[in-house]
Order: structure tokens, then sequence, then C-alpha cells
């Protein structure tokens, strides 16, 4: 059986996007369960144990863990878009446009994933890569492939990562090795990794599902709207989709869909921007796209890294996203 955890010392978290409490002599009790028990923020060490007599504590009291000079406790972080098959390639292709990319480097590596060792194996170095990093909860694209995903999802709960888990959704301008066999193959597989991720966490208290299309590029429109569908439906379904990531991907996206003149009407139109989408990357936006998003409740998932890295670029619109950003309150 898990053993609660005392830890006294400086703890550090945020009240609000701008204000930070800092406390030299915390005092933290975390439950068998895992789950805080007591949140204390003026105990001089002195007064330790007479604190934890005082608060009949249901569970035995083990040894007090106190933090050294220079150690302290934050809050954990939260990674709002992460693309969990794409660990074993962290590093690599940082010098391609984003289409190049994804074509010489990342559907490769990603189409290894319909190989249920192999994504036991990757998943697991992932997800415990992130929990040594700090990250308690993650959006997760997930690759194409239904069993890989919910193995994804099972990880998570096994090591107790509160994590967002989607199958990625792709059945077109993708290699023939790596997209949905159909429309009807990717709804119907979507469905069985929402079910499993609801029997393996009935309460959702760690996982839930996301809706996930790749972008637009790579989905048909009946597949979008079936998406949108699904999420109309279970008002429950949380959404992520990359939107606006790079002149190139925009370009080709208007491309295909010649009704449009941007992403942001283009999502709408199926039923994929609302209070519970993660867009991720933003950074060509015009003034519409971002008054759009913002009166929709969309959340923002900026990733410097890549937006400098693979064609997202410095550009007038890279910093005004970046404004936008620091000025919305930004959700899971």
């Amino acid at each position: 059986m898990p053993s609660p955890l005392i830890l006294h010392g400086t703890i550090i978290h945020s009240l609000s996007l701008n204000a930070i409490e800092f406390l030299p002599n915390g005092l933290l009790i975390v439950s068998p369960s895992g789950q805080i028990h007591t949140f204390l923020k003026d105990v001089p060490f002195s007064q330790v144990s007479a604190t934890l007599l005082s608060l009949s504590l249901p569970f035995p009291s083990p040894p007090v863990k106190r933090l050294n000079t220079g150690q302290f406790l934050i809050p954990g972080f939260i990674d709002t878009h992460n693309h969990a098959p794409q660990w074993p390639q962290r590093g690599l292709g940082l010098g391609l446009e984003i289409l190049p990319w994804l074509s010489t480097l990342t559907f490769p590596n990603e189409a290894k994933f319909a190989d249920p060792v192999y994504a036991q194996k990757m998943y697991t170095s992932c997800v415990d890569g992130f929990i040594k990093q700090g990250i308690t909860t993650a959006s997760y694209y997930s690759s194409l492939h239904g069993e890989a995903t919910k193995i994804l999802a099972d990880i998570c709960k096994e090591k107790g990562q509160r994590a967002l888990v989607g199958k990625c959704n792709m059945n077109r301008n993708a290699p023939d090795y790596y997209r949905d066999e159909s429309v009807g193959e990717s709804l119907k597989v979507t469905e069985e990794v929402i079910s499993h991720i609801r029997n393996i966490d009935p309460t959702g208290e760690l996982l839930h599902p996301i809706l996930t299309p790749r972008f637009a590029i790579s989905c048909e429109d009946e597949l979008l709207e079936g998406l949108g569908k699904m999420a109309k439906d279970d008002p429950t379904l949380r959404i992520q989709t990359h939107f606006n990531e790079a002149e190139s991907e925009k370009e080709a996206t208007l491309g295909l869909f010649h009704n449009f003149k941007n992403e942001a009407d283009l999502y709408e139109s199926f039923g994929l921007l609302n209070e519970r989408s993660i867009l991720a990357h933003c950074t060509i936006m015009d003034d519409y796209e971002m008054s759009r998003i913002e009166t929709l409740k969309c959340g923002v998932a900026h990733c410097p890294i890549a937006n400098t890295t693979i064609g997202g670029g410095f550009s007038r619109s890279y910093f005004v996203s970046i404004c936008y950003l620091y000025s919305h309150t930004l959700k899971v």
C-alpha cells in the first residue's frame, strides 16, 4: 500500500497570472492515495509535531521530510500540447519546414507504433520522462493506432499522470502506410479509444479522452464532420488540433478548403471550436481570428521551440499571438 507523505519547507505557487506566493514554512500532507490532505502556509518547523497531533490524521503519520536550504516545492507543470509518439525523435529535424518534417521524419517514426510492444516501450519511456521533468498533467496526441493509444492511456493511469489522451485522426495527405483506412474506420477506432479510457477511469479522476484531428490537411470533410458531431453529442469531450502553425501549413489548408479565407471559420464550421478546444501553435493569426477564438473561448497551446524551428518564424503575427497568450488565461 502507498504511504502518506509529509513535507515541510519552502513552497512556491501561483495565486493568479500576476501573483506568486512564497511560503518558507509550508507544511504539505499527502494522503496514501496521492491527494493533498492538508496544506498549511505558516508552520515553523519547531511546531510541526504539535500541529500533526492536532490534525488527528486518518492515517499513520510518517516521518516528516524537511526540505533543505535551496530546495522548494512547486505545483506540477501542465503540458497542453504534446505528441507522445514523437518522444523517440526529440531533437531531430529541427531545420525542416513543417510539411517536409512530417513526411520525411515524423510519419515514418509514428508508423512504428502499429507494434504494441514498441508502443509499450516508447510510451513508458515518454511518460516516465515527462514525470521526471515535473509534468504532472499532459494533453497527448497519440499515433493514429487505436491499440497504441489505449496503451498510452493505461500507462498514464498506472503512473498517476493526469492526461488527456487522443487517437490522432488522419485519412488523407499522409503516406499509405500511415493513414486511417477510411472515415468510418477512423471514427470507429476513436469511439473505441474513448470507451476504453472511460472504462479504466470511470470518474475521470486522472484521464479524459480528447478528439484529435491532426489538422485539416490530414482530414477529409466527412471525417471533420464526424468528429464535430461527436463533440456536439458529448459536451464532455475535449478537442485538440493544430491551428495556424506555419505559413506553408496555412496555405496548404486554405488550398484544400476553397470556401474559407481563414482557419477559424473552417474549424468552427465543423463544430470543432469551443471552450473545450486546445489550439496548438497559433502563430499566424490576424485580428479577426484572435477575436473569433476569444469569443468562442478556445484555449491556446503556444509552443515556442516548434514555432521557431519548423516554420513558425518570427513574423509580426507571431509576436501578436505572443501578446495574446500572455493576456488571456489558458486552460486544459
